[in-house]
């Protein structure tokens, strides 16, 4: 029944609207028209008069007739072909037999209670078939209508498109009165009749084409399921009574698909009952062989060869399926009350027919039908087309989505040859160029997702999840990363799509359950294979599931679930890389601790596979481990979603590292050893003797946290912060003393690399430690110099340093692989307490004394820059640093005299020009310089020799000289390759801790706090070392063989971090004090220098930029001395820019200085512009050189008297240049002329204004130039702008003969008249007076 909003289709217009492809709109159409037909009137409507009696009997008989048009019509409409009128007619028509069949007339005007049926039949029947029941008029005019020769036609007129749209439209007729009830609703006999008809109308199909088979099958199954339904089983026996279906179903040897589909189906009818095992009895002979049995699904074992004819039904594409395998689940599952669609089914425990189970008919389905029948038995593909591949990818869908136990479901449905063979080979990432992806690589995708949908969230469904997981894991460990789905991830609800679910109570005890159960599973795997001596790659594939786990885990997990799951993967981690367990016992602390006995738990667990094995945990397993534990603390951290403070992450790092020390505590009080502690400290005076390394590092944090203890009943925050910031440094490095022990095949030296990384860590954690206890005055670093205190900062910057060098702070120059998961969280942990360090500089309220000094800056300079840019002691002297230590430094009153580092490092520069890189390595790299070519042609030199006196030469052994070139080369290339690790990673180191210089810098905040000579300092060590860093970038490009050895890439990473820094935080410092004008002047000249050492623009705006700042940072000092220093700069560029071919310099650099100080630029720059107007090598350069002139030549309301006298100083010497540039052939161009005549047009109006009568007779001069260049012009723009400035020349000129006039009009006495000009004149004689 159409909606209220939705509008009604009149009647006529519906039968159109029934054939469209919408099924919305056949819906509308349909629920329309029995709108029209059987409910525009109420239930309860009665005729109370005769009136009403005659009004609406004109309506009822309308109806009828109505009716009987919409009948013929639908039965009309099956046999349409066009769009989906089949479907609309028959759909339609379902409603309308049940409708007119269960539905009447009022009985006021049609006595009888008959129903609408009885009415249309009685209009449309003829006299000779008053006796047909409703039903048999139904089937008579179903099956006129359906037949071409009721149309007229004849066989041999039918064409076959016509002959299949009958055919069809009788099939679908059929189906619709199946589907609408009304075969149970006349008499017995008269159903059992008309079910009979319609099933041998069906039966008549079937043999009418083969294609036709499985259509007549599915229409006779869904006939006698729902004649079981209405009629009774009774109903259906008595059919199969009939000769037909014992002549259907007795030829053995002609067994088909849809034979079997409805045999089945129909054993599946009377089986499909409750005590089903004691209703063997009722079944119709027809039907008591069972057909599908383990031995018939066989090959070859049966007469029936099911196997075959299962096999063959891989003809139907996808995504349809032959009709049998619905007959099969129909057979094989089934609900415990009814079925319904849509519900998943269970397995049957038994069927009562046949010796067979169902879990073994499925099993034989498996392995002899998809497994041999249709993968084919060996593990070559060349047999398996795609059509069987889908058919088996359908079964094995449908097969997981039944309710199987989980074991089954993973030993026989999903076997690791079935994964394999369907999902992985289908699915797998192409590796050879130009190889196209798998044609059912889509269907098995869609296949993963489908049975991945098919779980829901049910307590009942973990262990079903968990099987299919367990199957595609034992196919391949990374299934997702090969197969590039998430299925694994998707069956343990670690993709996106769940993270929504996860806030509920219910689902948070799932996610617990599932994950739990999953990690057990991965962990009893991996162990396993380490016993079993496995292959070690495939043993690191599980390494990294369950480090691809947690991580998933972290991500979309609440914060229970990720602290839980990530301490129990730390554990596993922790006891199979560092843990031995030769003698391991449990320990009173479990029986009291609920922590201890869980980590007993798994300790023990794990001690007897290693007991039972006899065999440790291969060591490149033990490296993974250890790297993959550091790495899941880093992210476990770098991801908590609850960290929006630094303090809140110092925090974190604190909790979970003590945690770790504890649970280290916890697994050596069961006696289990950690494999590598290393040698015991031997230094008396450190505190640590006789402790092996890893105890030592938890001592150190022991005291610290002490410390800390006393700091807070102090209650300064400040101090309290940086020491949580050092322990929080501290305690990631005690972690890195953790070793998996070593190899077998270790050697000498690699073992010495061992040690090293022990005493380093040491080392820093003892610095760090100091650091703490100098900041509050608890102690000294340097005991044995008590007058002397070391900067605490400047140590901690040492410490800083020494760590991003090291490899625990990520550097890869020694073996330390195990480490290298730990880097980051190193690296971070570094960042958090120099920043908590540099804080304290800025923080006035606590009482630390923190001071960034230049010695702090040189460490951090040294550790970016190269040592060239250090070389000569006045650049940087160290001394005198430490000299000035003691110094206020930062008097602003004894800053001129004592300007310490900076002054020094400034005073005298080095020409980089021209300057060698020393690139050379030590001499036991340089013994052997061979050129190649020699080393190729070096079998081939004695050849002639040999040819011409073969006897009387001794022979050449050319086999020895080769082996020797060979050997030569791969030496050559050995030490190439060392060089450039070695180069790649010092420039790694240099970039590290790039990013502890940035962080002085960081906001404009603590940029007050810093002094200015502090930021100028940083300019010159960057500037070179990027210099360098370019010119090699640049040489590399120029040559093709240096490309891959000489790290371009990492080099122009750490050329854009010193270009952003310059840039952005240097080049934006604001200059408040005053500075020194030598030390500016010389660092200035020693920017000229660096800008012309490399011809790039990028370089050479850098340098524009930095000059910028140093002449705006003698501000301060006065605009003398600003002026004073821009000259001195500027003046000697534009002369080498303007008359240098090889100069670098360009023309930007003046750009810059005009557009930051327009003012001082012009008494700078506007004298040797014009000089280069007219002295400059190029026409290109002189035109640049007016273009600059136009900018600077003008007058704003703010420029004093002495700018406007330079400016007409400079005037004349601009016309004469002016002049001689419009006589010019090379600069009177279109593309050059228009600068030179702004230029003119600048100084015409400065002359107007502001010129004598000499600037106005010089200007004077330019109206013939102008007025050749107008008349020679092609352009209608200069052309106009030529008179312009002519007009204006001759207005000044005029001006200047009035200004002669008016003195002796003013000498004239009793002349009784005068103009308003000798008015005008008088008053601006008056006004110069006055002046």
């Amino acid at each position: 029944m159409p909606d209220e909003t939705s509008s009604v289709i009149p009647f006529m217009d519906t039968f159109y609207s029934l054939s469209s492809n919408d099924h919305q709109e056949r819906n509308v159409a349909g629920s329309s028209l029995i709108h029209h037909l059987f409910l525009s009137t109420g239930a309860d409507f009665k005729i109370n008069d005769k009136l009403d009696k005659e009004k609406y009997q004109g309506r009822f008989d309308a109806i009828i007739k109505d009716g009987c048009y919409a009948l013929t019509r639908l039965l009309n409409g099956l046999c349409s072909g066009r769009a989906s009128a089949r479907q609309g007619y028959a759909s339609c028509l379902s409603s309308f037999l049940k409708l007119s069949f269960q539905m009447g007339p009022p009985d006021d005007l049609y006595p009888g209670g008959s129903c609408w049926m009885d009415h249309f039949m009685q209009h449309m029947n003829k006299s000779k078939d008053q006796n047909t029941t409703p039903l048999e008029f139904v089937r008579k005019q179903l099956l006129n209508l359906t037949s071409p020769e009721t149309k007229g036609h004849t066989k041999l007129e039918k064409k076959g498109s016509e002959d299949r749209d009958y055919i069809f439209g009788k099939l679908f007729g059929i189906l619709a009165v199946a589907r609408s009830g009304i075969l149970g609703t006349g008499s017995p006999d008269d159903s059992f009749e008309n079910v009979k008809g319609y099933t041998s109308d069906l039966l008549s199909l079937y043999h009418h084409k083969k294609w036709m088979q499985e259509p007549a099958v599915h229409a006779l199954k869904e006939l006698f399921t729902l004649v079981s339904s209405d009629c009774g089983l009774e109903t259906v026996s008595k059919l199969l009574e009939d000769n037909q279906y014992s002549s259907f179903f007795a030829q053995q040897c002609s067994w088909t698909a849809s034979k079997v589909a409805l045999y089945i189906h129909l054993q599946a009818i009377f089986l499909y009952r409750e005590n089903a095992e004691d209703l063997k009895g009722t079944l119709p002979d027809i039907l008591k062989t069972p057909l599908l049995t383990v031995s018939s699904l066989q090959t070859g074992s049966s007469n029936c060869d099911m196997n075959s004819i299962l096999k063959d039904t891989a003809v139907i594409v996808h995504p349809r399926c032959h009709v049998v395998w619905e007959s099969i689940w129909f057979y094989l599952c089934g609900k415990s009350d009814t079925i319904k669609r849509n519900e998943q089914m269970v397995l049957k425990s038994k069927i009562a027919l046949g010796q067979d189970a169902p879990a073994d008919i499925v099993k034989a389905l498996v392995n002899d039908l998809i497994v041999k029948g249709l993968l084919g038995e060996s593990d070559s593909n060349h047999n398996i087309t795609h059509e069987r591949r889908s058919l088996a990818m359908t079964l094995i869908s449908r097969l997981c989505e039944v309710q199987l136990p989980p074991d089954f479901l993973e030993q026989v449905i999903l076997h690791p040859t079935i994964v394999e063979k369907l999902f992985l080979q289908t699915l797998k990432t192409r590796t050879k160029p130009g190889e196209k992806s798998h044609t059912l690589k889509p269907l098995a995708s869609k296949i993963l997702q489908r049975i991945v949908r098919s779980l829901d969230f049910e307590d009942n469904n973990i262990e079903r999840r968990l099987a299919i997981a367990r199957s595609l894991i034992h196919a391949h460990p990374s299934f997702d990363e090969v197969t590039q789905t998430q299925t694994i991830s998707s069956l343990l609800c670690l993709d996106s799509v769940h993270q929504s679910n996860e806030s509920s109570t219910s689902s948070a005890s799932f996610y617990h359950k599932l994950w739990e159960q999953y990690l057990d599973f991965i962990k009893e795997e991996l162990f396993t294979k380490c016993i079993n001596n496995d292959d070690e790659l495939e043993i690191m594939k599980y390494v990294n599931l369950i480090f691809n786990f947690t991580k998933h885990v972290s991500h979309v997990g609440s914060h229970e679930h990720r602290q839980y799951f990530f301490r129990r993967v730390t554990l596993i981690l922790i006891i199979g890389a560092f843990f031995n367990f030769d003698f391991v016992s449990e320990s009173s602390k479990s029986e009291k601790d609920t922590e201890s006995r869980s980590i007993w738990s798994i300790v023990k667990s794990i001690q007897k596979d290693m007991k039972r094995s006899n065999s440790p945990i291969p060591h490149r397993i033990r490296v993974i481990m250890s790297s993959k534990f550091f790495s899941l603390l880093s992210d476990y951290i770098a991801t908590d979603k609850r960290i929006t403070l630094k303090k809140a992450k110092v925090e974190l790092i604190i909790a979970e590292v003590s945690y770790i020390q504890s649970l280290i505590e916890t697994i050596e009080s069961f006696g289990a050893t950690l494999i590598n502690k290393g040698n015991i400290i031997n230094e008396k005076d450190s505190g640590l003797h006789d402790l092996f390394p890893f105890d030592a590092s938890l001592k150190i944090c022991s005291n610290l946290k002490e410390i800390i203890l006393k700091e807070d009943q102090n209650q300064d925050e400040m101090k309290t912060r940086i020491l949580s910031a050092i322990l929080g440094l501290i305690c990631p490095l005690s972690l890195q003393l953790l070793h998996p022990g070593q190899s077998d095949n270790m050697n000498e030296s690699e073992g010495d690399e061992i040690d090293e990384v022990f005493d380093e860590v040491i080392e820093m954690l003892t610095d760090l430690l100091d650091v703490a206890t100098g900041l509050f005055n608890q102690g000294h670093i340097n005991k044995s110099d008590e007058d002397k205190e070391v900067d605490p900062l400047c140590s901690f910057a040492a410490t800083c340093v020494n760590i991003f060098n090291s490899s625990i702070g990520g550097s890869t120059l020694n073996n330390s692989i195990h480490l290298n998961g730990g880097a980051r969280l190193v690296r971070d942990s570094v960042q958090g307490a120099w920043g908590s360090m540099l804080g304290g500089i800025s923080d006035d309220s606590s009482s630390l004394d923190l001071t960034l000094n230049e010695e702090v800056l040189s460490i951090l300079l040294e550790s970016i820059c190269y040592e060239e840019v250090f070389s000569d002691p006045t650049i940087y002297d160290k001394d005198s640093e430490m000299e000035d230590a003691d110094s206020s430094e930062y008097d602003n009153k004894s800053q001129e005299k004592s300007f310490s580092a900076f002054t020094d490092a400034n005073t005298t520069g080095i020409d980089f020009e021209g300057m060698e890189i020393d690139d050379s390595e030590s001499k036991d790299q340089e013994d052997i310089e061979l050129d190649p070519l020699s080393l190729e042609n070096l079998l081939l030199e004695d050849t002639d020799i040999l040819a011409s006196d073969e006897e009387n030469t001794l022979e050449h052994h050319s086999g020895a000289d080769g082996a020797l070139a060979q050997l030569i080369k791969l030496k050559q290339e050995a030490r190439k390759a060392g060089q450039n690790k070695r180069e790649k990673n010092e420039l790694s180191n240099r970039v590290r801790c790039f990013s502890l210089l940035e962080a002085v810098f960081p906001n404009k905040k603590r940029s007050k706090t810093i002094p200015n000579n502090i930021a100028l300092m940083t300019i010159l060590p960057l500037l070179r070392t990027r210099t360098i860093l370019l010119k090699s970038v640049l040489a590399s490009e120029n040559s093709l063989s240096q490309k891959s050895t000489n790290c371009v890439a990492e080099k122009r990473v750490l050329i854009d971090r010193i270009t952003s820094f310059l840039e952005n935080k240097i080049g934006k410092t604001h200059v408040v004090e005053k500075m020194n004008f030598d030390a500016c002047q010389t660092l200035s000249k020693q920017i000229i220098i660096e800008l012309n050492s490399v011809s790039s623009a990028d370089h050479c705006k850098l340098c524009s930029s930095l000059l910028v700042l140093v002449v705006k940072s003698v501000g301060e000092n006065g605009p003398e001395t600003l002026r004073s220093l821009s000259k001195s700069i500027y003046d000697e560029a534009v002369r080498e820019w303007s008359q240098k071919r090889n100069s670098n310099i360009q023309s930007l650099v003046f750009d810059d200085f005009i557009s930051a100080c327009p003012s001082d630029a012009k008494f700078a720059l506007l004298s040797e512009l014009i000089k280069a107007s007219t002295e400059a090598r190029s026409h290109y350069l002189k035109s640049e050189a007016f273009r600059m002139i136009s900018e600077l030549f003008h007058v704003n309301e703010n420029d004093n008297l002495e700018l406007k006298s330079m400016l007409q100083e400079n005037s004349t010497g601009l016309c004469a240049s002016i002049e001689a540039a419009l006589g010019d052939d090379g600069l009177i161009k279109a593309k050059r002329i228009r600068d030179v005549l702004k230029a003119t047009e600048k100084l015409i109006d400065f002359s107007s204004i502001h010129g004598d009568e000499k600037l106005r007779n010089a200007t004077g001069k330019l109206v013939t130039p102008l007025q050749a260049l107008a008349s020679t012009s092609g352009s209608v723009a200069v052309k106009s702008l030529c008179k312009k400035m002519e007009k204006s020349i001759e207005e000044g000129l005029e001006q200047n003969t009035s200004s002669d006039v008016a003195p002796r009009n003013e000498r004239k006495v009793g002349s009784g008249t005068s103009s308003k000009k000798s008015k005008k004149g008088k008053k601006k004689n008056k006004k110069k007076g006055k002046k």
